[in-house]
């Protein structure tokens, strides 16, 4: 069974748009309003991350004996992380290391299925610009989308968006879709701040629960006090604007090493941490304390003082999910 566009539209999670292109299928986890405006905001470094495949699965039923597909990757992010995996009926079953360290790399995947009927998830790069064609399920008699229990959309920086899980299933945001059984939209994207402007009202996608999870890159990028907490004021009034009917969740920063180094005019960062989760709870959101999230030990992030690593992760998803059930 050759998959096309539209068999491939209807088995993506996380896009809320894909097409075709020069025989190659893309995904967007962002509108096209969305994708003007970061144009218009920032034509460089985060509109390039607007293309990642971050927590983007195709998820599906077949009776197929093996998926094939050839891939193309391109930066969109400040890493070049090429992997997929692959679970069967929850289990994970292959991990395909595709990185090559290049800013753009093609190539070609395979991943064999067992006998019968199955439940088949494909993680796509959290962090790279992922295009698949020649998409394959040899042998296949039936394909189903696979509908998910809830909806839940996340918004942030970096740390939501993937940075720096090597397995793209490992991913905070990705654990607890899987653990929850929640279809997710990813829209976090590395090193943005508060922005209530990028919220789009028409999103074509309805959650029951929003995860707000910014804070760290503004302790950097805001020239004051003021900003700081009027950016993340605006953003939290704008997301109950935007989102009436769903529950809303504030992650505050979560541990930071060596932030003596940083000098902010803003404020030391562990006292502006919990300004942000009082200042939340003031705005009506449920406030979940990103200091108890992840190990307060360099050996969880990847770089040793930001991006925890897939160990770091493990921690945040598993107090995530804790946190979010006394929602």
């Amino acid at each position: 069974m050759i998959l096309e566009e539209k068999d491939l539209s209807s088995i993506i999670t996380g896009a809320v748009r894909t097409w075709e292109e020069n025989g190659e299928i893309h995904f967007s986890r962002f509108t096209e309003k969305q994708t003007a405006l970061y144009t218009q905001k920032n034509g460089g470094e985060l509109l390039k991350k607007t293309f990642a495949t971050a927590s983007m699965t195709l998820d599906f039923i077949t009776d197929a004996d093996k998926l094939s597909f050839d891939w193309f990757m391109r930066e969109a992010s400040s890493r070049r992380f090429y992997h997929f995996d692959f679970f069967v009926d929850g289990v994970m079953t292959d991990h395909f290391d595709a990185e090559k360290k290049t800013a753009c790399a093609r190539g070609h995947a395979e991943f064999s299925i067992p006998e019968g009927k199955h439940h088949i998830t494909l993680y796509l790069p959290n962090l790279m610009m992922t295009t698949l064609y020649n998409v394959e399920l040899h042998g296949a008699t039936m394909l189903e989308p696979v509908k998910k229990a809830r909806k839940f959309y996340f918004v942030g920086d970096s740390i939501t968006q993937g940075y720096d899980a090597i397995y793209p299933s490992m991913s905070y945001v990705n654990r607890v879709a899987r653990v929850m059984n929640a279809e997710v939209l990813n829209q976090a994207i590395g090193s943005e701040i508060f922005d209530e402007h990028i919220l789009d009202a028409d999103l074509p996608y309805a959650p029951e629960l929003v995860v707000i999870a910014y804070g760290t890159n503004d302790f950097i990028k805001c020239e004051n006090h003021e900003q700081f907490i009027g950016n993340a004021e605006a953003f939290f009034l704008r997301a109950r604007e935007v989102f009436p009917e769903a529950q809303i969740a504030y992650i505050s920063p979560i541990w930071r090493g060596e932030t003596e180094k940083d000098n902010s005019p803003v404020g030391e960062f562990f006292t502006l941490a919990k300004e942000l989760g009082a200042l939340a709870e003031a705005c009506g959101l449920f406030h979940i304390d990103g200091q108890k999230l992840v190990p307060h030990l360099s050996a969880f992030y990847s770089d040793l003082t930001l991006h925890p690593n897939d160990m770091g992760f493990s921690f945040y998803a598993e107090n995530f999910v804790r946190a979010i059930c006394e929602f």
